[in-house]
């Protein structure tokens, strides 16, 4: 059985099950729908949808950035070409760490992979028109994997039926977007936020050719996806380029850890490479197969995570403070997680919870005690430890943090509303019995999922969530259609569970009452208290 650091267990996201949907490209009679941006003219293609009932255009691989970038560096602009550039088929993912869950959990073809992968894709409906809504997604990984070619993230039934233009862009992730390099500026080290930038940038000068208003992007994105909205929320408080947020089950701000920085991981992969001796390691590290870095990666489990450069990230302490004095964007924002994100973390807990809590939660016995009281085990049996653990982490790392982002985003000014994810779709789901597993809502939102799964219900909530959040992105200073937290309603979170009518308003506390224990963690004005390091091993999320 392979073995994962613990911190990929609080990084990495259980990805969903790729669908495909039944479509049709460059059916005879259309013609390619062609565009002019900054770089030049683009050929995508264009395809019926299910039913036949709306056709979008899709352009797969447009240059955001000049390609393959400078290993290690951030991006730069993408220079210009000649003639048309086809825009047909997707391109390779950045290079990927632990890549590989996708295909043993959900026997999907892994993504090709390579270092030329700084490009984005973007979906319309064909109809004609300017001015429309842009979303814009970020997707999930850890920030060690992610492909934006994956079926998931398909825009196409977002575009088409709800009449958006969805964005999707690949970024770096693991050593090759956050090296930490010590020979690299401060500034310099996360080239995985800085593609991200550049992508919004990109969208900000080129979005308005595919019909798109500049004005009007919303950022979504689940997970590590979430994390990188509530950082550029935080670090981009001037004239953002996006009008407004969802954060799908992520968050930066209140974290319940934090990680020792990649400098260790820096210096173990450049002594491995033999370029520890070398006058610059970077320049020896650039002479490896990208190949090579990442088997070693993947082999030893090293992480390498974002640093702190107050440009592209602050400190969690930062971060709140910067709240506190309402020095972030100024957005709306909708906010929320799903009821068992920890399902698909914990699938074989440890034997012995006591031991690893007491190791989890070291130099606090009294918020050991509470947690053993707080969640105990079932006099029936009913309450297993994968499911207590499970219902630890998911409390701990998602519930909690989404509930004080909520609050603390309402105070600092920003029009929020919060959700809470609770339906489960069995015939949708990867594996038995995950229940509102985390990245299990997305699907449900790009409307991805296999046609020929889904019930009746679990068509009727993803219709509900494809409507929600366009609308959202058509205007979010109306909001998704609840009270907004700070209204003094006693209903002011949307609760979505299996139901035909979509979603219920529940007064938060009903799904926060377990937090009071962890408020003492959450709220220390400096960094939290355990430091997670790559050399402490448990098995892998489902046990692979």
């Amino acid at each position: 059985m392979r073995a994962f650091p613990a911190t990929v267990l609080l990084l990495l996201t259980a990805s969903v099950r790729a669908s495909h949907f039944t479509k049709t490209r460059d059916p005879d009679g259309f013609l390619s729908p062609t565009v002019t941006v900054s770089g030049g003219a683009v050929a995508g293609t264009r395809v019926i949808l299910p039913s036949a009932l709306a056709i979008a255009d899709q352009f797969w691989g447009v240059p955001y950035a000049k390609s393959p970038p400078q290993r290690f560096e951030p991006p730069e602009r993408p220079e210009p070409w000649n003639g048309v550039l086809e825009a047909k088929k997707p391109r390779p993912a950045c290079i990927q760490q632990f890549a590989y869950i996708n295909h043993k959990i959900f026997n999907t073809p892994p993504s090709e992979e390579s270092e030329d992968c700084l490009y984005l894709n973007v979906f319309r409906s064909e109809a004609p028109g300017f001015g429309k809504p842009v979303m814009f997604w970020l997707y999930p990984g850890g920030l060690q994997f992610g492909d934006a070619s994956r079926p998931i993230y398909d825009g196409s039934i977002l575009a088409a039926y709800h009449d958006v233009i969805v964005v999707v862009p690949n970024f770096r992730s693991n050593v090759f977007g956050f090296s930490n390099s010590p020979e690299l500026n401060l500034t310099s080290r996360n080239a995985g936020f800085y593609d991200q930038r550049l992508a919004l940038e990109w969208v900000q000068e080129n979005i308005a050719a595919f019909g798109g208003d500049p004005k009007r992007v919303t950022v979504f994105g689940n997970s590590a996806g979430g994390t990188s909205i509530d950082r550029l929320i935080t670090t981009w408080p001037v004239d953002p380029p996006f009008q407004a947020a969802i954060i799908q089950s992520g968050q930066a701000t209140f974290a319940p850890y934090h990680l020792t920085d990649g400098q260790a991981s820096w210096s173990q992969l450049a002594h491995h490479f033999g370029c520890s001796s070398q006058s610059s390691a970077i320049a020896c590290l650039r002479e490896v197969p990208a190949t090579d870095i990442k088997s070693y990666i993947e082999e030893t489990g090293i992480l390498f995570i974002p640093v702190t450069d107050n440009v592209t990230q602050l400190s969690a302490a930062d971060a709140r403070r910067a709240r506190q004095a309402r020095n972030v964007a100024n957005v709306p924002l909708l906010i929320g997680s799903n009821g068992q994100e920890g399902s698909a973390f914990w699938r074989h807990a440890p034997d012995d919870l006591d031991n690893f809590l007491r190791v989890f939660f070291a130099g606090d016995e009294e918020l050991q005690r509470l947690v053993n009281l707080t969640y105990p085990l079932s006099p029936a049996g009913s309450a297993t430890t994968y499911q207590r653990l499970a219902s630890i982490f998911t409390d701990l790392v998602f519930t909690c943090p989404t509930s004080l982002l909520a609050a603390s985003s309402a105070s600092a000014g920003l029009p929020t509303w919060r959700y809470f994810y609770n339906a489960s779709f069995p015939e949708l789901a990867p594996l038995p019995g995950l229940g509102a597993y985390h990245t299990g809502e997305v699907p449900l939102v790009f409307g991805t999922y296999p046609p020929g799964n889904a019930t009746p219900s679990a068509l009727a909530t993803s219709n509900f969530m494809q409507r929600v959040w366009t609308e959202f992105a058509k205007n979010p200073i109306a909001g998704p259609g609840w009270n907004k937290i700070g209204t003094m309603s006693p209903d002011d979170m949307a609760y979505m569970d299996r139901t035909f009518s979509g979603v219920q308003l529940k007064d938060p506390r009903l799904v926060d009452s377990k937090c009071w224990i962890f408020k003492g963690v959450y709220e220390r004005i400096e960094d939290p208290p355990w430091v997670l390091k790559g050399n402490m091993h448990l098995q892998a999320p489902l046990g692979i």
